[in-house]
């Protein structure tokens, strides 16, 4: 049985949490925030402002992999709006290298082109080596680095 790809669900819920949970780690959201996060997303369809789709793939019926595509006005070095973003991407240790990334691309750019989008972006830390090699893999192309600055008024 191929892998499955479809939108999460109540059934679902949990183990994607669980892959949110993994992936934002280093972004320190704690598990309050993430289940208000990905409750505000299942009853809305919508994060920040931004509509939102999470999608999650399926091994013969075991989540294994997710991805969270929102529709922004504008990304970097993207010249049509609007654009599919994948804000997150997340494939369990144990699968990763068997096409289940490729295959979380593929629908989310066909969300994405259904709701108007002829580009998807998405982005990733500097030192997140392996998620930059996954993009390259999928079929993005790398842009570069771009610095970000704060400064408190």
């Amino acid at each position: 049985m191929p892998i499955v790809v479809r939108p999460v669900c109540e059934h679902t819920l949990e183990p994607w949490l669980a892959m949110r949970a993994t992936l934002y780690a280093a972004d320190g959201i704690d598990d309050s925030t993430n289940r208000a996060e990905a409750r505000q997303i299942m009853d809305t369809g919508r994060i920040g402002g931004l509509r939102t789709v999470c999608l999650i793939a399926l091994d013969h019926g075991r989540p294994i992999g997710m991805a969270e595509i929102s529709l922004r006005d504008v990304a970097e070095f993207c010249d049509h709006s609007p654009v599919g973003y994948l804000e997150g991407w997340f494939v369990e240790a144990a699968h990763r290298g068997r096409g289940v990334g490729a295959e979380l691309v593929r629908a989310a750019g066909e969300w994405a082109r259904r709701h108007g989008c002829r580009q998807l972006a998405s982005d990733t830390q500097d030192w997140n080596t392996d998620s930059a090699e996954a993009h390259v893999r999928s079929g993005f192309r790398d842009m570069g680095l771009l610095r970000h600055f704060v400064r408190d008024l």
